[in-house]
């Protein structure tokens, strides 16, 4: 995540934008997951969240640890959020959909 992050160092210094990760210390140093995936996921949505983000605005990713359910291994979550335009309600439902 932090060296996903890292490839947009100078998006986010021209746009004068805040860019701020939080790491949760309770993320397992190893978890079992495609690395590829997460940082092809991981690299849409900061390039996007920068892209819509006004100068001078504010970018965060934030991971943190999900508790386990009984049976389950722990989950970590990972969340982008920016200061953007953000998204027409009527075009949230379409978020999702294959096209």
């Amino acid at each position: 995540v932090k060296r996903t992050l890292k490839l947009f160092a100078i998006n986010i210094e021209s746009k004068k934008i805040k860019a701020n990760l939080e790491w949760d210390e309770n993320i397992p140093s190893q978890i079992n997951s495609d690395p590829s995936r997460i940082r092809q996921i991981l690299v849409n949505l900061i390039s996007n969240a920068i892209k819509f983000t006004p100068r001078e605005g504010c970018v965060a990713v934030t991971c943190r640890a999900t508790t386990p359910t009984l049976g389950n291994a722990s989950r970590v979550a990972i969340s982008v959020k920016d200061t953007g335009i953000g998204i027409k309600e009527d075009n949230i439902s379409k978020l999702f959909q294959e096209f």
